[in-house]
């Protein structure tokens, strides 16, 4: 049930001289892929971030990498990640830099999009695409429920409210002013 993207991704988190176990035992023996679901977790967190630098650069279609390479592209906060793939091939450094810059404030928020697809070329990976997935009624009136709730300071409703909800499939994810309902990662 795992996908290229997300082996490649598990692949690359860890260094390349280093030995790497897919199937690890959790407390009561029960075989776990731990690091398939952590990596299926991380893609979905670079696609995220990835959509929100897209829409900030103004642009609706992922770049080539032969688009890619006809730019003039800084790597800015991305130096850092594509200098720990440079030495050694260090591709977990490379990673964990790469969600580093992708904390930071982006003043050309375009060329950090590009950077970013740079790094991702690099590593050779391919993000997930965003599936359209409708809400289904109910659920969205619960979370609405809930969200009023939250509001009024009723936090024992709005707990119930976001544990039917979760128990359902779904995750509510909360912003400043409003919410989001998620299939639960």
């Amino acid at each position: 049930g795992f996908t290229a993207s997300e082996l490649r991704y598990a692949l690359a988190s860890a260094h390349y001289r280093q030995p790497l176990n897919f199937v690890a035992k959790d407390k009561m023996g029960n075989e776990t892929f731990e690091s398939l679901h952590a990596a299926r977790q991380a893609l979905n967190k670079l696609a995220r971030a990835e959509r929100e630098l897209r829409t900030a650069a103004g642009e609706s279609e992922v770049p080539t990498f032969a688009s890619l390479l006809d730019q003039d592209i800084e790597l800015g906060p991305f130096i850092p990640a594509w200098e720990a793939l440079l030495g050694d091939l260090n591709t977990p450094d490379c990673l964990g830099k790469t969600f580093t810059a992708l904390k930071e404030t982006h003043d050309d928020p375009k060329n950090a999009w590009l950077a970013l697809h740079i790094i991702l070329a690099g590593l050779g990976i391919i993000l997930p695409v965003e599936e359209s997935v409708e809400v289904p009624q109910e659920i969205q009136e619960k979370a609405q429920k809930r969200w009023e709730a939250k509001q009024a300071r009723d936090w024992a409703t709005a707990d119930a409210l976001r544990d039917e909800v979760t128990e359902s499939g779904w995750q509510i994810k909360d912003a400043k002013e409003g919410f989001e309902v998620v299939p639960a990662e």
